[in-house]
């Protein structure tokens, strides 16, 4: 839901899931979203839980199934499913 040039995740209740407002919202899977506050960039799922903290530069989908993510020029891939990050030698 969109108010005030910012935005908010609702549930199927259309209900808040979070507070935290965002200026982007990006879906990436069924229950994945990118996010974006300023120029900062992290993922949530649909029920709000932040998976990647805002503090990327970008973030998208990558060609294996993971989640690439860059931060000063470093990339790293997310793993969705274990939760982890795996560096990728820059």
């Amino acid at each position: 839901m969109r108010k005030d040039e910012k935005w908010k995740v609702l549930n199927e209740e259309v209900q808040f899931i979070m507070e935290q407002e965002y200026d982007e919202l990006k879906r990436l899977r069924d229950n994945l979203i990118i996010v974006r506050v300023g120029e900062k960039w992290g993922l949530i799922d649909m029920k709000g839980n932040e998976l990647i903290p805002i503090i990327y530069q970008e973030i998208t989908k990558s060609d294996n199934g993971l989640i690439k993510v860059i931060k000063n020029g470093k990339q790293n891939l997310f793993d969705e499913i274990t939760k982890q990050m795996i560096p990728i030698d820059n």
